[in-house]
């Protein structure tokens, strides 16, 4: 019953969000908000609202970036994941079998090609014709069966031509589809330069071509050598013939025969009882379209520490090889250097001053926390009135806004301060994250919506794009402040969630629970009636 209410929720919240999209399209009131954007993430967030679907379908979800692909764009990473996330769910809908993907690659000087391709339905000319129109489908059964407002494609059709673009689809029927749109995207970082690694030989063990294809183009950036095999029965004929030549093994789960885990089994049998080698055997990867923890958990039974969830992101791939291949670095490192990078940039803002209105305790040390150590000074107010105050009081340079708060809400506090001031920029802090709050705030004069849970990549981002630079950033690692804590094992925390959240601050992480079990150690249900709540 819950999992039927959640997936009519959002079915009803994505129609409810088309309607208001379309209306503000035919009203020319949709505005193109072009910020600096990772696309690697962009398609992360992408795939994982359809990767469920596709993994119930038993569906092959590839993406493949093209070589000359950066990491890092300026343009409207919003409207690109919602054309991007309209193309994937159309496709997973339409398909039964087979394979849907995104491939994506430069055409031009800040030109970019996406295209969604797959294996299913297909459409007649005739149906083709009757696309990217309002409320329109391919014909009246395909509502009846499959569902849907019609609108979806209409809406993608405007946002590209928004973003100075072009949409076309390229279909046949009973063969698939694929929809094809170029838009203007300007590269803010030039192609990556990997460290090669020629003398290194990887064999890539999947039934799926296309995963060959993605997977061989990208170790091809190394300069790796591939060989393929595409069963189990492939794959130990491979490992045998070669005679301990792989330095790596990239293992699908779900290849025909033998499953992933079997196969690795087999290929250590093979180096413990064959004479022709006396090295250990290749490191493998596990790799899976869906990640399962009964999966992970077998892996790790066999060896498999490292478990590579497809599609593939480059710069996870990059440092992966790199702890493989460099000394068995823990990935980990590469995961939290990642992360930290904004953190430490957040020292170029030391000195400046900022006013976080929030009524939530806990909320109000979890941006301090967030914050400690990067010079930044954080006056507190627990209500908009007293956020008002404080604001007439003295000089900031960004508030944090919450919006539902006693005494005065967060909408009224920004009418006064934006009656004092209209260059502030105000940060909507908020659990409100429909559109329609988005455009609430917005129509409020606030700069910015950052929602909760704190996203802290977002929240760093926000400060270092409307605080001005203090200082460069100084010779330190943010690890280096840590202390050394150890955080208990709890039967029903996931301490791994919490801690992310918190950008692996242990310290603000233990406090926030100790407060948290001080305050509520005590309840009892049964003190509290229903109006209570």
């Amino acid at each position: 019953y819950i999992q039927n209410i959640d997936a009519s929720a959002k079915s009803l919240l994505g129609i409810i969000n088309d309607i208001l999209d379309f209306s503000k399209i035919e009203a020319g009131k949709l505005d193109i908000e072009k910020t600096d954007f990772d696309m690697f993430q962009v398609i992360d967030n992408v795939i994982h609202v359809v990767e469920f679907k596709a993994y119930e379908k038993n569906l092959e979800l590839i993406v493949n970036y093209d070589a000359s692909i950066g990491k890092i764009f300026y343009g409207d990473s919003l409207r690109l994941g919602q054309i991007l996330t309209n193309l994937l769910s159309n496709a997973v809908k339409f398909t039964q079998e087979g394979e849907i993907g995104i491939y994506i690659k430069k055409v031009a000087q800040d030109t970019f090609r996406f295209e969604v391709k797959d294996t299913g339905i297909g459409l007649s000319e005739n149906e083709q014709s009757k696309l990217f129109k309002s409320f329109s489908q391919a014909d009246g059964s395909t509502t009846r069966k499959y569902g849907g407002t019609g609108l979806g494609l209409s809406i993608s059709k405007q946002l590209v031509e928004l973003m100075d673009g072009k949409i076309w689809l390229e279909s046949k029927k009973g063969v698939g589809s694929n929809f094809i749109f170029e838009i203007k995207l300007i590269e803010q970082e030039s192609r990556k330069t990997f460290r090669l690694f020629s003398d290194k030989k990887v064999l890539i063990v999947d039934n799926n071509e296309s995963w060959h294809e993605v997977l061989a183009n990208a170790l091809a950036k190394f300069d790796i050598s591939v060989e393929h095999a595409y069963n189990a029965r492939e794959a130990l004929d491979k490992v045998y013939h070669y005679k301990g030549a792989f330095d790596l093994i990239l293992m699908d789960w779900n290849i025909p025969e033998l499953d992933g885990i079997e196969t690795t089994r087999m290929i250590q049998n093979i180096y413990k009882k064959s004479s022709f080698t006396n090295e250990l055997p290749p490191s493998i990867i596990m790799a899976s379209s869906f990640r399962q923890e009964l999966i992970t958990k077998l892996a790790k039974d066999v060896g498999i520490d490292i478990f590579l969830q497809k599609p593939v992101n480059p710069s996870l791939l990059n440092d992966i090889l790199n702890s493989v291949f460099l000394d068995n670095i823990d990935i980990n490192q590469f995961v939290e250097d990642e992360k930290n990078t904004l953190k430490e940039t957040l020292h170029t803002l030391a000195q400046s001053r900022i006013l976080l209105v929030e009524d939530n305790s806990t909320n109000q040390e979890i941006v301090i926390g967030l914050l400690e150590d990067s010079g930044i000074h954080i006056d507190i107010a627990s209500n908009g009135e007293e956020g008002v105050r404080l604001f007439k009081q003295r000089e900031y340079e960004l508030i944090f806004m919450d919006l539902q708060m006693p005494i005065m809400d967060g909408y009224e506090a920004t009418k006064h301060i934006r009656a004092l001031d209209k260059e502030i920029p105000i940060i909507a802090l908020t659990a409100n994250a429909m559109q329609e709050d988005i455009q609430k705030t917005q129509e409020a004069e606030m700069n910015e919506h950052l929602n909760k849970p704190i996203d802290i990549e977002k929240l760093y981002a926000t400060l270092l794009k409307y605080i001005s630079k203090k200082q460069e950033i100084p010779h330190l690692h943010v690890k280096e402040l840590q202390e050394e804590i150890t955080i208990p094992k709890f039967k029903n925390i996931d301490t791994k969630l919490g801690l992310r959240h918190l950008v692996g601050n242990k310290k603000l992480y233990l406090k926030i629970l100790r407060d948290f079990y001080n305050n509520y150690h005590d309840f009892l249900i049964d003190d509290y009636d229903e109006e209570s709540f």
